[in-house]
């Protein structure tokens, strides 16, 4: 009887320690995976962060360049290529005039469009696509503007 007892006791023990080792390693696969999916996320939202910031300076200098042109005299900007470092973002702004006469230099069927509202003449629709393939990001962002 006495040897039952030990060798319950034993075995309960037994049991019990490899349940607690089973639950322990079950806690720590669950925190590296948890750890491993915030450090993801937390590199994508900021490697989007500047994407996004890219494309707002991106913007801002293609809406001083058509500040600074006269589209009788200068005619239309068609498209401005801009890159950060090499390897890192690359924007890509076009451009898609509202004006009361297409005919213009640089402007055509497909960048522009004949309008009958004086007040709306001039108006240019500024598309701006930033890309990095080294990281698979692409954002876009559209601006209507007055210059």
């Amino acid at each position: 009887m006495q040897n039952k007892r030990n060798l319950l006791k034993k075995s309960f023990v037994m049991v019990f320690a490899i349940l607690t080792i089973v639950v322990l390693g079950t806690i720590a696969m669950w925190s590296m995976y948890i750890s491993s999916t915030s450090q993801e996320e937390a590199a994508s939202k900021y490697l989007q962060l500047q994407a996004n910031l890219y494309a707002k300076s991106a913007t801002e200098f293609a809406i001083e360049a058509l500040q600074s042109r006269d589209f009788q005299h200068d005619g239309c900007i068609r498209r401005i290529n801009l890159t950060n470092l090499p390897g890192s973002f690359q924007a890509t702004v076009t451009f898609f005039y509202f004006l009361d006469d297409c005919n213009v230099v640089g402007c055509n069927a497909n960048n522009c469009a004949t309008i009958q509202t004086p007040e709306s003449n001039g108006t240019v629709l500024v598309n701006t696509a930033v890309t990095n393939t080294q990281y698979h990001i692409r954002y876009f962002r559209q601006t209507l503007q007055k210059p």
